[in-house]
């Protein structure tokens, strides 16, 4: 018989080029748990809410009502940093500044008809969550801002 090959009639489960005979009874899982769950994490939906805003409420029904599991991410209560709002923007298709909520009376005072870079929308909702729009859902790769609810058939 050739060298690491198994015969089916072999009494030992020796193989003579794999160092680890064993691992093709176990599953990968079980090995390796920290990979167990991966596709599930990126399966999962993530909604930034805001549990005071009725869109946002409408959109974290719609996915309820579809049955599926939803991560809750009050960004009011625990503000996003900078870096993740650049990770979020970077799969969300509007840019910051057209995720900024005009009518809040901290965008009116201090930030309407000046000029910001996108780096500075993300800076300034960094430290001023309430004005980011809701809900925005993130399903792995993609997000969307939930208004009309409708739109959050497109991470479905």
């Amino acid at each position: 018989m050739p060298a690491g090959r198994l015969s089916l009639t072999s009494t030992s489960f020796t193989h003579t080029t794999n160092p680890y005979p064993f691992l093709f009874l176990f599953p990968f899982n079980l090995l390796f748990p920290k990979f167990a769950f991966t596709n599930q994490i990126e399966n999962m939906y993530k909604v930034y809410h805001n549990t005071r805003c009725k869109k946002s409420c409408a959109g974290l029904q719609f996915l309820q009502d579809k049955g599926l599991e939803v991560e809750i991410i009050e960004y009011l209560k625990n503000p996003l940093s900078i870096v993740e709002l650049t990770q979020l923007f970077a799969k969300l298709n509007p840019k910051p500044s057209e995720m900024i909520r005009k009518q809040e009376a901290i965008f009116k005072s201090n930030y309407k008809g000046k000029t910001f870079t996108e780096e500075e929308w993300i800076r300034i909702i960094a430290e001023n969550p309430k004005l980011l729009n809701r809900p925005i859902v993130l399903r792995g790769n993609k997000a969307v801002w939930g208004d009309p609810v409708e739109i959050i058939e497109g991470v479905l």
